[in-house]
């Protein structure tokens, strides 16, 4: 897969899930959405900045699916930098994304914020 192409996947998720921007309620499958296309487009914008083969191979072993640890590989690379309220709203997210993949299987810690009102993301 090329970067171009994982850019253009990135923004197809984005333009899938931005309806929703900006509600208190945004249903979590919208949230697996956004995760996917941060770590798409990220992973997009390293591999054809930073994409020596040492790079690539530490990227895969170290990041794996973690948001928090992407955006700081990623973004000294971007010409536009994550605002506070972006990069709060990532890790967030990434509490439920990475490891366990929560939001992907709707389980773990998943579902005790479902239970809880969302109390760790507001």
């Amino acid at each position: 897969m090329t970067p171009y192409y994982m850019a253009r996947l990135a923004d197809d998720l984005y333009e899938m899930a931005a309806p929703f921007v900006g509600s208190n309620n945004l249903p979590f499958a919208r949230i697996f959405v956004f995760c996917n296309s941060i770590e798409i487009g990220l992973k997009a914008h390293l591999l054809n900045n930073n994409n020596t083969l040492e790079r690539v191979s530490a990227n895969k072993h170290n990041i794996g699916h973690n948001l928090e640890l992407l955006a700081d590989e990623a973004g000294p690379l971007l010409s536009k930098k994550f605002s506070s309220a972006e990069r709060s709203a990532i890790a967030k997210a990434n509490r439920f994304f990475s490891g366990q993949k929560a939001l992907q299987y709707l389980s773990g810690n998943l579902i005790a914020e479902m239970m809880t009102g969302r109390k760790n993301f507001s």
